[in-house]
């Protein structure tokens, strides 16, 4: 399998050489103006498969501060409508997190090569 560079909105520090997990979801729901379909390309679920540990970002868990977790979610049948878009397994080759001073304070992005 080639190489994927993905370019990420948040933080996520796997080791090289780790395995991982990258799931992508849409979010299907009611906006103001009518139904619509959120998806964030740069903001998946990430599961590192060595170490059990998950980062998921803002929009994958609730508004109480994500004490409930996607997971559970997905089992009790409440939160988003999430709608699962694509999933990536592979060996971390490269990773990279970035902070830098933005707008609205730091801004956090990482860089993660996947094979």
């Amino acid at each position: 399998m080639p190489v994927q560079r993905l370019q990420l909105c948040i933080a996520v520090p796997v080791p090289v050489g780790h395995r991982v997990r990258i799931t992508w979801y849409r979010e299907e729901g009611t906006g103001f103006f009518g139904k619509g379909t959120r998806e964030d390309d740069t903001r998946p679920r990430v599961e590192d498969l060595d170490s059990g540990v998950v980062y998921e970002p803002y929009w994958l868990v609730d508004d109480s501060g994500g004490a409930v977790r996607l997971s559970e979610w997905m089992r009790i049948g409440g939160g988003p409508a999430l709608t699962l878009d694509r999933t990536l397994e592979g060996k971390v080759r490269a990773c990279r997190v970035i902070t830098y001073a933005g707008s609205e304070g730091q801004v956090v992005q990482t860089l993660l090569d996947v094979e």
